[in-house]
């Protein structure tokens, strides 16, 4: 290959990464990766690279990381990639502290409209985290890694059975219980990775990844310190959301963060609105982007390292440095729009709480149906949580369904008449349904209403032998006028 290696700058679990330079004389990022394992691993490392390779064909922005070249050669996959010396949004936090609140809505803003490319053309990252946002000398973020996209729906080969996609700190709860993941996983994760950014951690906390990922499962969020200003907490709120169909996509929230920029951007980004790859481009390797931001300089060397392998005896077609960036033009000046009234912000007037003028925010609900104060409705946080004795929570949003596990001991008992009772009573006039499942299967249910408590009685089920188990009580409504009110669950007795 015509890259010149003038020096090692790290190597890791995957192979080495060498500073190099092409054959202009311009730096580079030369990342070997040697194919070993078992015929299972090299054929998984082959699938996620030539995954990789097809993602960054198909993109073409400037905050997105350009693949220079991709080969095999004796000793492996060789990836060619911009030398990005600027570190990488990990690095930075923990060098230099939490970014600002105008860095973090600079930074969200570039990442959203890169998103928001990558969407349009069918490609999911489901790997957003504060590893894989780079900088490069300039301080402009370029988003990196598509060596597990989502490339419209194509994921086999990849993983193997039970193997979560993602990485736990920043996964979306659909991704912690290893459901389908989809455009809005992403924005979950960017959402994550602004958390981490404003804040140092990201919203599971920390530890075992295994319970990491069983917090992500629950997708109750930690809370933001108040020291978050109000309309990054707004943001934070709607792509936390823990179901996917309620978050913003990524083109809304970058049309929604609009053209106001932090005093930290010299400029706004130009609109890409025509891909050329056959055309040269003026921009230097190393900041592909005619963006012209500047962040704080970090000082902190890094390189884009993106994918993993290729398939074997097989040489991707090469793109030049000379044509890594994008033709663009300047984004027209946006025009005076007329005001408009919403729902929860009438023409002139002051924005509702909890929303964000159109719908709720994060996990709240409108139940008393008054716009002026918003979405009065908060959700609890006990939903999850082991029904020990009893609890208290309600049922926000309208569609919320609470699970919580109930552990039964066998207890002796002489005349084998174990028995276990678990109640459920409100105060409000909406009936709830009580279901007492056993490994998804309803063993008994119940409706409690204003009047009239819900129980369920489960007699032990046999006289010999360990009937320690774990139940499941589960709270839902049965009518259409939700309410926020308060309900009380109750369990006591014993196999």
């Amino acid at each position: 290959m015509p890259y010149t290696v003038q020096r090692r700058l790290g190597r890791g679990g995957m192979g080495v990464v060498d500073l190099a330079l092409d054959r202009d004389g311009r730096p580079v990022a030369v990342k070997r990766i040697p194919l070993h394992g078992s015929a299972d691993q090299i054929a998984r490392t082959r699938v996620r690279a030539e995954r990789e390779v097809q993602a960054l064909r198909q993109l073409h922005h400037p905050a997105i990381v350009a693949l220079l070249d991709a080969t095999v050669d004796p000793d492996g996959v060789v990836l060619v990639l911009p030398y990005l010396s600027g570190g990488s949004l990990a690095d930075r936090v923990a060098h230099h502290g939490p970014l600002t609140s105008g860095q973090g809505r600079a930074l969200v803003r570039v990442l959203a409209d890169a998103l928001a490319h990558a969407h349009a053309v069918g490609i999911v990252h489901r790997d957003i985290k504060p590893a894989n946002i780079l900088f490069d000398a300039a301080g402009n973020p370029l988003l990196v890694d598509f060596g597990v996209a989502d490339l419209r729906g194509v994921t086999a080969g990849l993983t193997v059975s039970g193997q979560l996609i993602g990485t736990p700190d920043f996964m979306s709860p659909e991704q912690a219980r290893g459901d389908a993941t989809t455009a809005a996983t992403d924005l979950f994760s960017l959402g994550a990775t602004l958390r981490f950014a404003l804040t140092g951690a990201g919203p599971w906390g920390h530890g075992d990844p295994r319970v990491v990922v069983a917090r992500a499962a629950r997708g109750k969020v930690d809370r933001l310190p108040p020291s978050i200003d109000a309309d990054l907490v707004r943001l934070l709120d709607a792509v936390s959301d823990r179901r996917p169909e309620r978050r913003p996509s990524a083109a809304d929230l970058a049309h929604q963060l609009g053209p106001t920029w932090s005093p930290i951007l010299a400029d706004p980004p130009r609109a890409v609105t025509q891909v050329n790859p056959e055309g040269p481009d003026e921009a230097s390797p190393a900041a592909p982007s005619t963006w012209r931001r500047r962040l704080p300089a970090l000082g902190i060397v890094a390189l884009a390292v993106v994918g993993l392998a290729a398939t074997a005896a097989t040489r991707w077609p090469e793109r030049s440095t000379a044509d890594a960036g994008t033709a663009q033009t300047a984004a027209p000046t946006p025009s005076t729009m007329p005001c408009t009234d919403l729902p929860y912000k009438p023409c002139g007037g002051s924005l509702a709480p909890f929303t964000d003028g159109r719908v709720c925010l994060g996990e709240r609900a409108d139940f008393d149906g008054d716009l002026a104060n918003g979405c009065e409705a908060a959700p609890d946080e006990v939903d999850g949580t082991r029904l020990r004795s009893s609890l208290s929570a309600n049922l926000v949003p309208a569609d919320d369904i609470d699970r919580y596990p109930l552990r039964v001991v066998d207890s002796f008992h002489l005349l084998c008449d174990g028995r276990l009772e678990v109640t459920l009573a409100t105060s409000g006039d909406e009936p709830l349904r009580l279901d007492v499942l056993r490994d998804g299967e309803v063993l008994e249910s119940d409706t409690a209403t204003a009047t009239r408590p819900a129980r369920v009685v489960l007699d032990e089920p046999s006289c010999l032998g360990d009937d320690s188990t774990t139940l499941q009580a589960r709270v839902s409504r049965t009518g259409d006028a939700p309410s926020a009110d308060t309900y009380t669950l109750r369990t006591s007795g014993s196999y």
